[in-house]
């Protein structure tokens, strides 16, 4: 939140200057929706219908895809004059919880109190996802609740708890049904990884699949009083009709997919097919650390790398990219489930922070040279990407080289120097996910 409040700042958004947050869709089509909600909300008109809206629209229909957050009905403590600011520190607030909500997770997950969750967090919350899509705040609530639906997920088939998994899922289809259709693909993905990574034999995984298909249900229908004549909308658009590809095509190359995970590569959200998903340059050493630390089980290991890989694939394929998006292909917006493809690297990456220690001289060395052969090989092969300027390469050049010596000198070092070490890329992580944000988030 504060790091995003000084970018306000430079950026000079009210009231730090006379500029609005508010850009694309979310200045043309959010604003004026939200100020009909709020005529609403204080007149006590109907939401079904509005006569505001060209001559006429369905009112129900807009409000569930954009305005249903719980939170839009504090709007009803602004004046009318102060929508616009309502709706910008809005983004802010939420942002601030996205770090809150995936810091709980890493701690549930891995029964950790580590000061390094908030730094995680903090990669979370200003992903490139977010500093290209926080002008979609329809989307964000599902960003934030997450972490807390994974989180229950696990919880669930763990212990057989079923309370937060229902709950914070049915608040995410209730925000936004869209976004709950990606969250909901990887929840059916990700069941399964649990289940190879825990399950305790056949009467387990069928007590767990059990559990997951009611609950799954029971959090579909506590959304359904939106749903229900939300689909009966779609069903008069061109949305209703599934146009299946007849053929598999690919769209990019491995060079372009990983030139997504480096600094101030600007963000896509045209007719391209590009992820909005650096969560720090930092991962590209602590993925390797991951996949190559022993003190990981070999099957959770196998089973989050190949989840990560077919969620890459996905960004890629015509037919996988046609199904994240409801059997819909996005116009314009690409890779809209990139914030889940976040989620995994950061998580994996966590954990191999905690295990650099463990690893032998040659993994540490081989982790900084896959790191740094990932930045070069990209700078040579996809240099002459529009998306990238020559800041790119230096950005990013810079900060491998600080991570990669910084590393050995934190797997070397005593306790007390380590722990300085630590601070030291703790800041610099911080200071380069707020230069990503600052270069790349659109201001137009």
């Amino acid at each position: 939140f504060l790091i995003s409040l000084v970018l306000f700042a430079i950026y000079g958004i009210y009231p730090f200057g006379s500029i609005t947050f508010l850009r694309k869709d979310m200045y043309h089509q959010y604003l004026p929706f939200m100020t009909e909600f709020y005529h609403k909300i204080k007149s006590g008109d109907s939401l079904y219908y509005s006569w505001n809206a060209g001559l006429g629209a369905n009112f129900t229909a807009l409000y569930v895809y954009y305005l249903a957050s719980p939170l839009n009905w504090l709007v009803i403590l602004f004046p009318e004059s102060h929508i616009l600011e309502f709706m910008s520190y809005l983004v802010l607030i939420k942002t601030g919880f996205m770090g809150v909500t995936f810091s709980y997770y890493l701690r549930q997950h891995f029964r950790s109190c580590e000061k390094i969750i908030c730094v995680f967090g903090c990669l979370y919350a200003m992903s490139g996802f977010m500093a290209a899509y926080s002008w979609n705040v329809m989307w964000m609530d599902c960003v934030l609740l997450a972490p807390l639906i994974i989180a229950g997920l696990e919880k669930l088939v763990k212990e057989g708890q079923s309370n937060l998994y229902c709950i914070s899922l049915a608040l995410s289809i209730i925000s936004n049904y869209y976004i709950s259709i990606m969250i909901c693909i990887f929840l059916v993905l990700y069941f399964v990884v649990l289940l190879i990574q825990h399950a305790k034999g056949f009467i387990h995984i069928i007590k767990s699949a059990a559990r997951f298909a009611f609950y799954s249900v029971v959090a579909g229908g506590m959304a359904a009083f939106l749903l229900v004549p939300e689909i009966m909308a779609l069903m008069s658009t061109s949305f209703s009709k599934i146009d299946f590809p007849n053929s598999i095509e690919f769209y990019m190359n491995i060079f372009t997919i990983l030139t997504r995970q480096l600094v101030a590569v600007q963000t896509e959200t045209g007719l391209g097919h590009q992820s909005n998903s650096y969560c720090g340059i930092v991962i590209l050493i602590l993925i390797p650390v991951y996949l190559m630390c022993g003190k990981i089980r070999l099957r959770e290991r196998i089973s989050m790398a190949a989840l990560t890989a077919f969620i890459v694939l996905s960004y890629n394929m015509n037919i996988l990219n046609f199904i994240w998006h409801g059997f819909n292909y996005p116009d314009s917006l690409p890779a809209r489930q990139s914030f889940l493809h976040v989620m995994l690297m950061l998580t994996m990456s966590y954990e191999a922070v905690g295990h650099i220690r463990d690893m032998k001289k040659w993994q540490i060395i081989t982790a900084a040279a896959v790191g740094a052969a990932v930045v070069a090989l990209c700078a040579i092969f996809n240099h002459a990407d529009e998306e990238t300027g020559i800041e790119t390469w230096i950005i990013s050049g810079i900060f491998i080289v600080c991570y990669i010596i910084a590393m050995f000198a934190y797997y070397a070092g005593e306790k007390y120097y380590s722990s300085f070490i630590g601070m030291l890329i703790c800041t610099a992580v911080l200071l380069e996910a707020g230069i990503n944000m600052y270069v790349t988030s659109p201001r137009d």
